[in-house]
């Protein structure tokens, strides 16, 4: 009895465990812009350089835009020519490796934040 009570416990906790961990795998997916980074002087994090992130499976699309005034008042997006494709791998529940570059990830609805020793970046879903 106690071996059963003992496995479906096992059984319990690592369906919780899972479903976590797909979550943040499925939360991560889409397009998300950076609307605020925090970098420590001298450092040099790569993703740093870019403040719009398309995540797939598989890799990142690292992009960067600028606000440009047109007719009217109005602004729009101007992407830049700077591009990068990125790995990443997910290193535990709430870890994510990029490139070389271990971050903290949090979710918070459709905001996510990206934190190391040397950077903050924080980012909202567009889709």
């Amino acid at each position: 009895m106690k071996f059963i009570n003992l496995l479906l416990t096992l059984v319990v906790v690592s369906v919780l465990t899972s479903s976590c961990t797909q979550h943040h795998k499925s939360s991560i997916l889409g397009v998300w812009e950076a609307d605020q980074a925090t970098q420590q002087v001298g450092s040099d994090e790569e993703l740093g350089y870019y403040n719009h992130l398309e995540i797939t499976e598989t890799h990142i699309r690292a992009t960067s835009f600028n606000m440009v005034a047109i007719e009217g008042g109005d602004t729009q997006k101007k992407f830049n020519e700077r591009e990068r494709n990125m790995n990443y791998a997910w290193k535990a529940e709430n870890k994510i490796l990029v490139e070389d570059a271990l971050f903290d990830i949090e979710f918070m609805k459709k905001e996510m934040i990206l934190k190391n020793d040397h950077i903050e970046i924080h980012f909202n879903k567009q889709k």
